[in-house]
């Protein structure tokens, strides 16, 4: 149990601290964006230029018929942003798009690959906004990021969870205690523990319940017909999960030696 235990801390604290990242490369900056989320609402001068310019040009496009508009009626620019980035950024999961279980992009990064999925999307959408001098903020859950804008007496929710109206404008705010855990932008970030704790024991338990099982297998070896078989091949997992912490160190120290060498040339 004891063995269990400390096998699920270690996954869980790499899990939170790398966004399981099997990439050392990203491992630092990946930690740093978790206790500095506000980092991620930042975009160079230039590539904002550029990005507002081709903003202006997707909405004469949506204007004159060439792109179908998202929204029907009137819109706001919150409206246009979002649309505008739904069309430019194509969904994606971390997993497929960065080989990591919860990565963290930047606005460059998304810009770049062209692809993310809800917390990049937010972070766009949130710099544009402070850019132009909106009090916006990304607002990142358990199970979903979205973004936050205080207008006057009015509350904007750009791709609220739950929601099938992806705009949201509302003369009072809506109720979401319970599922975000830090709202950020470039200059400030709150922080909500207790549903970062609650998401964080599900995994670490999930995690425990996995490896007790597997433990209790292996030393019990229980003999009746129908786990016997169980048991023979849960024998065999032990060697093919060396084999696996085999090979991902040897992918560490090759990752970390292109790194040091593209840092020497």
């Amino acid at each position: 149990m004891k063995r269990s235990a400390l096998i699920s801390l270690i996954i869980f604290i790499f899990i939170f601290m790398t966004g399981g990242c099997i990439n050392p490369v990203e491992w630092g900056e990946q930690v740093n964006h978790r206790f500095n989320p506000s980092s991620l609402v930042s975009l160079d001068e230039e590539t904002l230029r550029e990005l507002e310019a081709e903003f202006v040009f997707f909405n004469y496009n949506v204007e004159n018929g060439t792109i179908a508009p998202c929204f029907n009626g009137e819109t706001t620019i919150f409206h246009d942003l979002y649309c505008f980035i739904s069309n430019k950024i194509t969904y994606g999961s971390d997993i497929s798009n960065f080989y990591c279980i919860d990565y963290l992009a930047t606005p460059k990064q998304t810009l770049i690959r062209g692809v993310d999925d809800c917390d990049g999307k937010a972070a766009l959408i949130c710099t544009m906004l402070v850019k132009r001098g909106y009090d916006a903020y990304v607002v990142m859950g358990t199970k979903h990021t979205w973004v936050e804008v205080h207008v006057d007496d009015l509350y904007v929710y750009i791709s609220h969870i739950g929601r099938t109206d992806q705009i949201i404008i509302s003369p009072e705010p809506i109720s979401n205690e319970n599922t975000w855990y830090v709202k950020f932008n470039a200059n400030e970030a709150q922080w909500r523990i207790y549903p970062l704790v609650y998401q964080g024991a599900l995994v670490f338990f999930y995690l425990f319940f996995v490896f007790l099982l597997s433990q209790v297998i292996l030393i019990k070896r229980l003999y009746s017909k129908p786990i016997s078989y169980i048991s023979e091949m849960a024998g065999y997992f032990k060697y093919v999960l060396y084999l696996f912490m085999l090979f991902f160190c040897i992918w560490v120290v090759i990752l970390l030696l292109v790194k040091l060498l593209s840092e020497m040339s």
